[in-house]
């Protein structure tokens, strides 16, 4: 994995910047910031740029980028929120919101869809009362099992990027390449073959239609895939025994090659949703105010294609039925 810390001169710089768009601008996710946002993301600083730009061009390495050194203030961004929401998403913690919509604007344009949060195009990841066992990223006692996220969906992300504002537990992050993975070549024949069913979530529990469409778990180049897959909503053709051997193969190749990174306050870990699972060990919430709290974005290479399902060209909100 990549690693970038910034340096104290880095950190001025960034305050500047961040400063000057509270000053100019009503709030993160505002459309006429929104509209300029990836102009004045190129006033960050440029080994940050460079890092990001490598990252976004180049798929030798494994997919993900870590940030490191993003000053923030624990008693400015108040207390972890007790529950989610596009409101509380968007304008809690604003500085570091800015500075998400930022960094997600250099990569590509952030992404929200109308059934998760009315739309928030920046998501707050937190223990909420009641989601404690749930595959959410609200729940909290219960492993968040490893995937790629919104599998299911054609216009899933291209990258999600993280950013910790707090995570007084040291709860881990888990995460898996698909670089590290070893499979023969009649599995990866197989796994790029149409033979598998993608389940919505709660989150989209609307699109159940979607869950009839049979599609692949591995795509683009042979020898190094892309990858879609969520091993907990998902499942082959029923009765497709040799789907099922080498869907069993590759959940037991990610299950080898898991890492787990504890992201600390001020972290940003960027990744590829096309070459990286992710999950989360589960921990036990305290409900204080004191809670694990990062701020996550959907981010898109390409808005055009999902323009069928968004409300106008300027919307970055995909509308799910």
């Amino acid at each position: 994995m990549n690693i970038l810390q910034l340096n104290l001169q880095e950190n001025m710089q960034i305050d500047d910047l961040l400063s000057s768009l509270e000053a100019c601008f009503s709030s993160p996710c505002d459309s006429t910031f929104l509209a300029e946002a990836r102009v004045y993301a190129h006033r960050l600083p440029e080994r940050l740029l460079r890092k990001l730009n490598e990252f976004r061009c180049l798929e030798e390495g494994d997919g993900l980028f870590l940030l490191k050194g993003f000053r923030i203030d624990d008693d400015q961004i108040g207390p972890t929120p007790a529950q989610v929401g596009k409101e509380i998403d968007e304008l809690s913690a604003g500085r570091e919101g800015y500075m998400s919509i930022l960094l997600s604007s250099f990569l590509g344009d952030q992404m929200g869809w109308s059934s998760q949060r009315e739309g928030a195009l920046i998501n707050n990841i937190l223990p909420v009362k009641d989601h404690e066992a749930e595959q959410l990223s609200t729940g909290s006692v219960a492993d968040l099992d490893w995937h790629v996220e919104e599998a299911f969906h054609p216009f899933r992300a291209d990258y999600l990027q993280l950013m910790c504002l707090r995570n007084p537990d040291g709860v881990p992050t888990v995460i898996g390449s698909i670089k590290d993975l070893q499979l023969d070549e009649s599995t990866r024949k197989v796994l790029f073959e149409p033979r598998f069913k993608f389940l919505t979530d709660k989150n989209f529990n609307n699109d159940a239609s979607m869950n009839d469409i049979a599609e692949p778990v591995l795509f683009g180049d042979f020898s190094a895939p892309y990858v879609r897959i969520d091993p907990s909503f998902m499942q082959t053709i029923e009765g497709d025994v040799v789907a099922a051997a080498a869907l069993s193969c590759i959940i037991k190749e990610f299950q080898r090659s898991l890492k787990e990174v504890v992201l600390e306050q001020g972290d940003v870990i960027f990744i590829d949703n096309y070459r990286v699972v992710h999950g989360r060990k589960g921990f036990l919430p305290r409900f204080d105010g004191t809670d694990r709290w990062l701020k996550r974005v959907n981010i898109t290479l390409d808005l055009r294609k999902s323009r069928a399902v968004r409300a106008s060209g300027q919307s970055h909100v995909i509308t799910t039925h």
